[in-house]
């Protein structure tokens, strides 16, 4: 296994993590950038295509800048990219952790362990796929930017999982009690005006977004890209049977799945074939386990959590055409 050594190793090349790595090869660390995509960028990049918004505030303060190294990127885009094409962007991207003295790039590499010493990182393990090398990179400080947190616990720091209480650092817009619920997955897409109708043949597991679901969301021009459709992360849904009096379904959630407080007119009965989940109807909760049922009026906002892997059976009546169509 190759050993590596640097002054300072960044995992995550994000747009945080991208320019942490540059500031720091700037002042003369010898540094490493190690980053499991093929270009760095993270969201920003064309994988995800999330414009860099901050200072600005999606252009509502179009006289706000970014500074630093941010605001260099930008200015330099704005010069070689025109178009807006996601690809110059990457090669931007790329050029100024490529280019930039004492600053090593490692793409498409996985961090996936650490060695620890009093109480300290002393080095983490790698993997990089397109080169199928393991490695081991050493040295005095690390900065973790993925997002996920793996290194953190991997080193025995203290972590959460779910959403602390109100209570706990006084957040206004925190459940009033602790839960399991994390992020879900989004949904980022952008749409081309052909300048002539185009037939789309939704697939069966398609979700549907009415315009009620969508009313706190600006969204009249679809060309300019989404990418905030929340689709919850952890849910399978199969059509079971349905006419157009009633609809049965069956949803499987993993641990930790959340489905959104939500509202419809149909009734809805839910029947919980395993597993376990918290069922909120009207911020009222309650604990459901296997063979437990409970029914929702139509118009009523109700959600659940999954706590433990399991599966519902859901009935409504009438039948949902919004999952058909």
């Amino acid at each position: 296994m190759e050993q590596l050594s640097f002054d300072f190793v960044v995992v995550g090349g994000g747009m945080s993590g991208l320019c942490a790595a540059i500031a720091a090869a700037r002042h003369g660390a010898r540094t490493a950038l190690v980053h499991a995509r093929p270009m760095p960028g993270g969201n920003a990049s064309s994988e995800i295509r999330m414009h860099i918004c901050g200072a600005d505030d999606h252009m509502r303060r179009p006289n706000a800048r970014e500074t630093g190294i941010i605001e260099e990127i930008l200015l330099e885009h704005k010069r070689r990219n025109p178009a807006n094409s996601y690809a110059v962007f990457d090669s931007i991207l790329w050029e100024k952790a490529a280019f930039c003295e004492n600053l090593t790039l490692l793409l498409n590499t996985c961090v996936d362990g650490v060695t620890m010493r009093k109480g300290r990182i002393e080095s983490v393990t790698a993997y990089q796929q397109t080169t199928e090398k393991r490695m081991t990179l050493c040295a005095p400080l690390f900065a973790y930017a993925t997002g996920d947190g793996s290194l953190g616990a991997w080193a025995g720091a203290d972590f959460v999982v779910g959403r602390e209480a109100r209570s706990a650092y006084d957040e206004p817009h925190a459940p009033e009690k602790a839960d399991h619920c994390t992020m879900g997955n989004s949904l980022m897409f952008k749409a081309r005006d052909a300048g002539h109708p185009v037939p789309f043949i939704k697939p069966d597991w398609a979700n549907t977004y009415t315009e009620h679901d969508l009313r706190r969301r600006i969204h009249e021009d679809v060309t300019s890209g989404y990418w905030w459709i929340e689709l919850g992360g952890g849910q399978r849904r199969k059509i079971r049977a349905y006419n157009e009096n009633a609809m049965l379904v069956e949803v499987g959630f993993d641990t930790g799945a959340v489905g959104a407080a939500h509202s419809h007119p149909h009734t809805q009965i839910s029947y919980v074939l395993d597993g376990e989940f918290t069922y909120t109807i009207e911020g009222n909760t309650r604990t459901m386990k296997k063979g437990d049922s409970i029914a929702v009026e139509g118009g009523k906002v109700h959600g659940c959590a999954c706590v433990k892997a399991g599966t519902l059976l859901d009935i409504f009546t009438p039948m949902r055409e919004d999952f058909v169509r």
